[in-house]
């Protein structure tokens, strides 16, 4: 993740809103300048992103392999 985080000042590259996500899964929290609000917005949006994966990786998947009008009873 060397180029999500400027190496002049250290601050994410992409400006507020859009700072907190990084690639593979890196995520920055509090690295907007605008104090424990800013933190709050960016945990917020961290929190509702791993939610959304989360939710998206435990949907079961449905193999129908056999209907009930194809058994041979």
């Amino acid at each position: 993740e060397g180029d999500m985080f400027s190496e002049k000042d250290g601050l994410p590259r992409r400006p507020f809103p859009e700072g907190w996500k990084g690639e593979n899964g890196l995520y920055a929290v509090g690295f907007t300048k605008r104090g424990i609000l800013g933190a709050c917005m960016d945990a917020r949006r961290i929190a509702q992103e791993i939610d959304y994966s989360w939710k998206a990786e435990s949907k079961p998947i449905f193999l129908a392999t056999a209907t009930p009008t194809s058994l041979p009873y």
